[in-house]
């Protein structure tokens, strides 16, 4: 069929198709519009040569830092990249050719934007479930690893501490061309160039506007008393290649230069194995290890807050404990799907690739041998990393124990106050209640009273008479347990005193 720019010349056909596209174009942006980014009913995945997805994610556009490292037991070859510079590298075979002697290729991408994430789904034909994840902005999804027929998929929340009014927002970049089909590539540049600018206006007002409207918000770790943990996504695809692609929210490369600087090491694990199943495993590790700071930070804080439950147990210490048992329990939430995870890549990952290939299988009835995407030596290494993220739940489960303890503990000093305060009213009272009654009998009016009958009256001296042994000996009876106790300290202190100046003379 030939097919002309000129539309006056398009057949009647070709006209009504073309209309047909525009008003499903048009819905779908309407239908985005409206639901602030998500279409109820939409197809599950991501599929970037669809335009739908790119009126749906296009807007989301940043700088990142892309670093490439290709490495084996012998050499290694990096080099970094912005976006642009990426994407002409990966649609041209000739500058991303990966050699005969790459065993692993790493693609570390930092910062998440459309352009990078088009590119590299189309390059390594990334599953579109795997596209939906990482550009769904659900930052608080569980960890999770789906077994694709072309890659594994990982998704494993990174838990750091993070410094205060920490921000991370998007830049207001202008959108990249449409990755569109050939024939609606016209249409898509002409017809909806409109509707493409109605999407970006509600984009940047939403995120400036409606954060206005509903006033300033602090993150969680934030609130007094509690630490300030920043809970990122990290993704992670392993192709049985060895290409290991690794994707960040964060705009710099400080996570995985640990990882990085390991690679120069020529006897390290990582260049002596050549896996990309153990490098996936290095960058396991890493997030486990940011856990176990935040271990140690909270770790600290109930330090603090016990000495200040022992010392001075305050109401206020108590509002801490409360606010640090809810995000202990909160992490616990986010961190056990983490050991699942590694659990499962250890024990089940031959079982789930069999079941993937019998799902995919062409029923020919031939029978395969079927791999696993991770090596012997990289389940070995994370039988450390499974222990290392055990430790940190005992350890935050320890920690929501203690602060229960804690909170009990003031409230049980708080009643104990309360009863010593008590009990000095106690005292005060039954030692002077004779006093009250016998004040009373020497005030009543008596016609004829016998001890104002006297020449001089003596009602004072037989007031006072009466009321000092009496006292004396009620107080003597109610306080004698203090009185022994009394006696005891300044015999033990004594005793102390005397042992020191001895100690002292020898």
């Amino acid at each position: 069929m030939a097919a002309t720019s000129d539309k006056g010349s398009l057949t009647p056909g070709e006209r009504f198709r073309d209309v047909v596209r525009k008003v499903i174009h048009m819905h779908r942006a309407s239908t985005m519009l409206s639901g602030r980014g998500t279409i109820i009913g939409a197809e599950p995945g991501i599929d970037p040569r669809r335009y739908s997805a790119f009126v749906m994610y296009g807007h989301i556009q940043r700088d990142c830092q892309i670093e490439i490292t290709d490495y084996s037991k012998t050499n290694l070859k990096a080099k970094r990249m912005m976006n642009e510079e990426f994407v002409d590298w990966l649609r041209d075979p000739v500058r991303s050719v990966r050699h005969s002697w790459v065993k692993v290729r790493w693609i570390n991408v930092s910062g998440i934007s459309w352009d990078v994430m088009s590119a590299l789904a189309m390059k390594y034909s990334l599953h579109p479930l795997a596209l939906e994840d990482i550009l769904g902005h659900r930052s608080t999804v569980a960890s999770k690893a789906d077994y694709y027929p072309r890659h594994l998929f990982l998704r494993i929340l990174r838990h750091t501490v993070g410094k205060d009014h920490e921000t991370d927002q998007i830049t207001t970049k202008p959108r990249s061309s449409s990755p569109g089909r050939v024939d609606d590539a016209e249409y898509d540049r002409k017809s909806n160039h409109s509707v493409i600018s109605q999407v970006r206006e509600v984009d940047n007002q939403d995120d400036g506007s409606d954060r206005q409207s509903r006033g300033p918000t602090a993150p969680p770790g934030l609130r007094k008393g509690g630490v300030n943990v920043r809970i990122r996504p990290m993704f992670i695809c392993l192709f049985r290649d060895g290409t290991v692609i690794s994707i960040t929210p964060d705009l710099n490369l400080d996570f995985t230069r640990a990882t990085t600087e390991r690679l120069q090491l020529l006897d390290g694990i990582l260049r002596t194995s050549s896996d990309g199943s153990v490098l996936v495993e290095g960058l396991i590790d890493l997030v486990v290890d940011e856990a176990m700071e935040v271990v140690e930070e909270y770790q600290g804080r109930i330090l603090k807050l016990e000495r200040q439950v022992l010392m001075s147990p305050k109401m206020k210490t108590v509002r801490y404990l409360h606010i640090i048992s809810g995000d202990l329990i909160l992490h616990k939430r986010t961190l056990a799907p983490i050991r699942s995870l590694i659990y499962g890549l250890r024990r089940y990952d031959i079982d789930r690739c069999v079941a993937l290939a019998e799902a995919f299988d062409d029923q020919s009835g031939s029978t395969k041998t079927v791999q696993g995407y991770l090596s012997p030596t990289a389940k070995t290494y994370l039988a450390d990393v499974f222990d290392h993220i055990e430790y940190i739940l005992a350890s935050l489960d320890m920690f929501d124990q203690v602060a229960e303890n804690l909170i009990d503990c003031t409230f049980n000093m708080a009643s104990g106050t309360m009863g010593h305060t008590m009990r000095r009213l106690m005292l005060v009272t039954v030692i002077m209640l004779p006093l009250t009654f016998i004040s009373g009998y020497f005030g009543m009016n008596f016609d004829r009273f016998w001890a104002t009958h006297t020449d001089p009256p003596t009602s004072d001296k037989w007031y006072w008479a009466i009321a000092l042994p009496v006292t004396g000996t009620v107080a003597a009876i109610f306080c004698w347990a203090d009185l022994v106790n009394l006696k005891n300290h300044i015999e033990s202190r004594y005793v102390l005193r005397q042992s020191m100046k001895e100690l002292a003379d020898a």
